[in-house]
Formats: structure tokens, sequence, C-alpha cells
């Protein structure tokens, strides 16, 4: 089997859905292991999928988006239109780096992320602005679901700012 997907990672599924690899891990009765990952779309729901399956080619008669050979394929978000990465195997050290982009994200991108009250939320974002990457920018924009917006970092984070403040003012208010 091809090398194993690494927490971090990103793949797009062969029907277009963009998804981070959580972990990979051992079913507790047969050993079996099973790759997490998590959808960064509608419901952000959290799946598990055998390993073999996750990496397997697949099968002749279903669509492929162009090209992609494997149910999810490997890919770079930094990179425009977010194709699948072509180059050299990575190394097994040096975390979920993607086409020479740096391994890791700003501790304060994951809390953001992983935080749950408003407030504090927009705290982490302020704080985050400073120091902010055009990758960190892209990976916020594609969680949040934001339309991208150009020009430097500290415009593109304020309207990140700006779209979580009207999602916020707005969500309360939705008729269900």
């Amino acid at each position: 089997m091809e090398r194993i997907p690494r927490p971090g990672e990103f793949y797009r599924h062969l029907e277009g859905g963009l998804y981070q690899v959580a972990a990979v891990a051992e079913h507790t009765e047969t050993g079996e292991r099973l790759v997490i990952y998590q959808a960064l779309f509608g419901n952000y729901g959290v799946y598990a999928a055998p390993l073999e399956a996750f990496m397997s080619e697949t099968d002749a008669g279903r669509p492929l988006q162009g090209g992609q050979k494997r149910p999810f394929e490997r890919v770079c978000p930094k990179e425009e239109g977010a194709e699948p990465e072509n180059g050299p195997e990575e190394p097994e050290t040096g975390g979920a780096s993607c086409g020479g982009q740096e391994p890791a994200v700003s501790p304060l991108l994951t809390e953001f992320l992983d935080e749950e009250d408003f407030d504090r939320k927009m705290a982490l974002l302020s704080a985050l602005k400073k120091t902010v990457t055009q990758r960190e920018l892209d990976i916020l924009y594609e969680v949040l679901d934001l339309p991208p917006v150009s020009g430097d970092p500290e415009l593109q984070a304020a309207s990140i700012e700006s779209g979580l403040r009207m999602r916020q003012r707005f969500s309360g208010t939705r008729l269900r």
C-alpha cells in the first residue's frame, strides 16, 4: 500500500468534497486500520473509512473528477483549485506538509477552529491577524465557507472577521 495519510492532510473526494484527516485509528476488535476524517463543508461531519478503501483505486465505472484514480486524492488547499499533489512521496517525518509548504499551522488557528464561544473565537482571530499566513487564511476561507478576498493578509483577516460577525448576528434570527 502507498503511504498512510497523516493528521492534518487534506483530501478531495472523487465527488468533489474537501476533507481533512484527523487520525488513523485501529479497530479495537478486528485490528483493521481506519482513516478518521472530517468534512470541511456542510455539517462538518466526522467519518471513518477502512484505510485500504480510503487509498484504493476506484471502480472503472465511477465518474472521476479530473482523472482522479482513488476515492480520495491528497490535495494542497493553497494551490489554485486544490489539485491533487503529484510530487514525490514525502519522507515519513515532517508532519502534514504539502508540496514543500510549512508542516504546521499556528496553534492559534487550531484553537480558533476548536473554540465554540463566539467572543473567545473573535479574540483568537484578532490575535491570529498579527501573524497569519496566506495558507492559514486559505484554510479559514475553506473551513468557514467564506468567499476568498484578495489583498494583504490584514484585509483578508478583517473580511473573515466581518463574515463571522454577520453569521453570528443572523444565526439566531432564522426561522426553523
